[in-house]
């Protein structure tokens, strides 16, 4: 999606653009103010970049340097996303039962999820949320079974 907000000639010679653009991760996003010159057949430089959104992390969950460096003031540690959370915004979800939770503990494959539209071709990287809303696992659904990519172990 390209959106453009403005666009100004401050000095008569020179086009200002700002740009606003939600791309695929791996897009070379300073390359675009090259490329959307060029295809105007002329010249550009991006001169400002800033991300808004990476993942499923936006703006709204994160801090400045200075917000940390006053919680560092205060305490040795700062606080940090939880485990859950941060998998959650990365993988799609898949809540597990305690049963299912207990058998990720000893390396054992889950029934897959048929919804999910898995393959081995393309298969579905997932969170494994326990009843407690821990994460217990990162689990890999083909279509023909889930099974475990990484198994955390239990708080205790």
């Amino acid at each position: 999606m390209l959106e453009v907000r403005e666009v100004s000639t401050p000095s008569g010679l020179a086009v200002d653009v700002d740009v606003f653009v939600t791309v695929s991760s791996g897009t070379y996003v300073r390359a675009l103010g090259r490329d959307f010159a060029l295809a105007l057949g002329t010249v550009g430089h991006l001169t400002r970049l800033r991300r808004t959104r990476v993942g499923g992390y936006s703006l709204d969950s994160s801090r400045t340097l200075e917000e940390l460096e006053g919680e560092l003031a205060g305490a040795p540690t700062i606080e940090v996303l939880p485990l859950a959370q941060a998998a959650a915004a990365t993988f799609a979800v898949r809540n597990l039962s305690a049963d299912e939770t207990v058998a990720l503990g000893f390396g054992k494959r889950l029934a897959p999820n048929p919804d999910l539209g898995a393959s081995a071709e393309e298969p579905v990287m997932l969170a494994g949320i326990d009843p407690q809303g821990e994460l217990t696992a990162l689990l890999k659904d083909d279509g023909t079974k889930t099974q475990p990519v990484v198994v955390f172990a239990a708080r205790q």
